[in-house]
């Protein structure tokens, strides 16, 4: 994409609410299934000569060719997302699929395309957040600097990928097995806050509490079990 050239376009980012949670009860062939009913109605619900395409998981990118205004953009997410809103029926069970989107114009809100998917992707998790169901990218709501997006990106990918290793960080002073006094979170919880408050990435609770659980307790010498903690943000209650 160059600036100056041509009437402009649109960027749509849209992404599947709690899709994941299909795969993890039914299993990934119903969900790949899922997958293609939901890229069939997309591409049947766009413009001639708009274009749709899979980033991959759940995450759909649709380009909108000589598009300049947002209102038009806004048109066409609803469409989109009144499309999947219409129950699907798979393995007896009907799903009513929800989805967020995040809208990027070209050249008003970037002039490349690294950058315009990227606030559509700030866009969209602002949808998520808001419960809106769309959102314009607005400079004056990216709390996001780059490092923090591609830390969020990465979090993502290796929770789904299951590349989470869990570090633990003992109470009691392991040379005289007394409890710690100072009882302070280090900064291995960092990346979890920033986590949970972003709603795009599936809370990590999740993933590391089945691994803290009795099980690793046992596998721990002593001479009787250490109690454990967890740090929870307010997210973690009212996320689904």
């Amino acid at each position: 994409m160059r600036p100056g050239r041509g009437p402009g376009a649109g960027f749509l980012l849209l992404d599947l609410d709690r899709f994941k949670e299909v795969n993890d009860t039914l299993g990934h062939p119903v969900g790949d299934r899922l997958l293609r009913i939901v890229a069939h109605r997309l591409t049947h619900s766009v413009r001639p000569g708009d274009l749709v395409a899979r980033l991959g998981g759940d995450e759909f990118a649709v380009l909108l060719p000589s598009v300049r205004e947002v209102g038009a953009a806004r048109e066409v997410a609803a469409r989109l997302r009144a499309a999947l809103s219409e129950p699907i029926r798979l393995e007896g069970m009907s799903f009513e699929i929800e989805a967020s989107v995040g809208i990027a114009l070209y050249p008003d809100d970037a002039t490349g395309f690294e950058l315009l998917m990227q606030h559509a992707d700030v866009a969209m998790y602002l949808a998520k957040e808001r419960r809106s169901g769309v959102e314009r990218y607005v400079a004056d709501s990216d709390r996001n600097s780059p490092a923090r997006l591609a830390l969020l990106g990465d979090l993502r990918r290796g929770m789904d990928r299951n590349e989470l290793e869990l570090h633990y960080q003992p109470k009691v002073v392991l040379e005289t097995g007394r409890n710690r006094r100072d009882g302070g979170a280090g900064p291995l919880a960092a990346p979890g806050a920033r986590a949970d408050d972003a709603r795009g990435v599936r809370p990590p609770g999740r993933a590391v509490l089945p691994d803290a659980g009795p099980s690793r307790s046992r596998s721990w010498s002593g001479p009787s079990p250490r109690p454990r903690s967890g740090g929870m943000t307010a997210c973690r209650f009212r996320c689904r």
